[in-house]
């Protein structure tokens, strides 16, 4: 194929307010775009919303009702500076402004044919961008894009001001190489629905070790636009795109299912209705955490108990797990024993390692944010474990860990069918059988868009 040259195209969305501002607290959560069918191919991985995100503390009654969140203030205004009221909310660090992105439908414009869903866009995020980039990453260029960083407390002082963005909408159809032929899609509707402010905003900072919040603030959209790349076919090529033809697509999507587990010997089966699955993985959160100011409803913890105060605090270890298709055990033949090494210093990489293959081939990932500080905590502060005076601790991550199970289901990236039997997960833990967690998983797989003069047609 030739192509003359690339057109830089940016658009507004075709329901903005008059005031172009968005979000729930506003009353406008639902974002959409338009990209016209025409003789071009759309460059999916170049599609950027952008605009600005702000956060809003909305104390009734008090003079600071409508301003900009003033997070860290005693900590970055120094000792003794003034803080009337200090908030510390923030959206999760590692997602940033994706955050406030709950769902993305892609669909073609001209009857509306549904192509790809996105649900619970921010968990996915949540695992995938720190498994494949490193905390230098977080805070350079994943920074400029979504305004993510390594540690929350950076994050947290950074969303004291508008954060402008420039970020890459992650699903699977748009993160493809192949470019798209916007005339025989019929054109490409994309709606994005916006997290509820209690999803998207957490306190993601610690005070002597407890989480704080005041939930009283909404986060606001601004300014909103869809940015992206056409390549311009020349006349050979266009005069063969302007006539009806059959053809056929490849692309991953990405599909997400919700479960809840609460015994210690729990078995999900999930009806993932692909005939061509890559990879399934899944992230836990205790189900309480979910919409809720004073949680981080897009972190990634462990499986946890509750405590003696009715607080998630205690962990509850992955003692197995076993992966099935169909009642069989499958890709890996085995259950997978998790046992924890090195007085708790060192991960459970039995199966830390087949989740971070699930999402990228554990021998091509070269960056990443998993390191013993995210999965086992190690203390950094002076004579504590862990801690190396030629290692500035403030260039470390946050403790957080990167907690999920995942199984690359084909390593041959052909895809196994799934449409007829059910995926298993069977996970044995030291939970109590009274503290739930949510369980999030995800699947890629391979779908296969035809188009003809009847229109067009997506195989699972």
């Amino acid at each position: 194929m030739s192509y003359t040259r690339v057109e830089k195209v940016e658009i507004n969305s075709i329901n903005a307010p008059a005031n172009n501002t968005y979000g729930f607290h506003q009353g406008f959560p639902i974002v959409q775009f338009e990209i016209a069918a025409q003789n071009k191919m759309l460059v999916g991985t170049s599609v950027r919303l952008n605009g600005e995100f702000s956060i809003i503390q909305n104390v009734v009654g008090s003079a600071t009702i409508g301003t900009l969140v003033n997070n860290n203030s005693a900590r970055f205004g120094g000792i003794g500076a003034a803080a009337p009221a200090v908030f510390s909310a923030c959206a999760n660090n590692r997602v940033g402004v994706a955050s406030t992105i709950q769902q993305i439908t892609l669909s073609n414009q001209e009857n509306n044919q549904s192509l790809e869903i996105c649900r619970q866009y921010p968990r996915y995020l949540a695992t995938v961008m720190p498994v494949t980039h490193s905390g230098l990453d977080f805070d350079s260029n994943v920074q400029q894009q979504s305004g993510t960083a390594s540690r929350n407390s950076v994050s947290a002082a950074g969303m004291n001001e508008v954060t402008s963005f420039s970020m890459p909408l992650r699903t699977g159809l748009l993160s493809g190489t192949a470019p798209l032929p916007l005339s025989q899609l019929g054109g490409l509707n994309i709606e994005i629905l916006l997290s509820p402010d209690a999803n998207a905003i957490g306190p993601n900072i610690s005070v002597a070790g407890v989480e704080t919040s005041t939930g009283a603030t909404y986060y606001r959209l601004q300014n909103l636009t869809l940015s992206y790349d056409l390549l311009v076919p020349d006349e050979d090529l266009e005069a063969q795109m302007t006539k009806v033809s059959d053809g056929a697509i490849s692309y991953n999507s990405i599909n997400h299912i919700y479960s809840t587990i609460n015994s210690s010997d729990q078995s999900l089966v999930l009806n993932l209705g692909s005939q061509k699955v890559l990879s399934v993985f899944s992230n836990f959160i205790p189900t309480p955490h979910i919409n809720d100011f004073t949680k981080d409803s897009n972190g990634t913890p462990f499986l946890a108990n509750k405590g003696a105060a009715g607080l998630y605090d205690a962990t509850a270890d992955v003692t197995e797990i076993a992966f099935s298709k169909g009642g069989v055990n499958f890709p890996i033949d085995t259950p997978i024993v998790a046992t924890t090494g090195g007085g708790g210093f060192r991960p459970e990489v039995e199966y830390l390692s087949t989740l971070m293959n699930s999402i990228k081939p554990f021998r091509h990932t070269n960056h990443t944010l998993v390191q013993l500080q995210t999965q086992c905590g190690l203390a950094i502060g002076a004579g504590e474990i862990g801690y190396d005076s030629y290692v500035n601790p403030a260039t470390l991550p946050d403790h957080r860990p990167v907690a999920g199970l995942g199984i690359r289901t084909d390593p041959f990236k052909v895809g196994i069918d799934y449409s007829r039997q059910p995926y298993g997960l069977r996970i044995r833990s030291t939970l109590d059988g009274e503290s739930p967690n949510s369980i999030f998983t995800y699947t890629l797989a391979e779908n296969t868009l035809t188009y003809s003069p009847n229109g067009i047609r997506v195989l699972n």
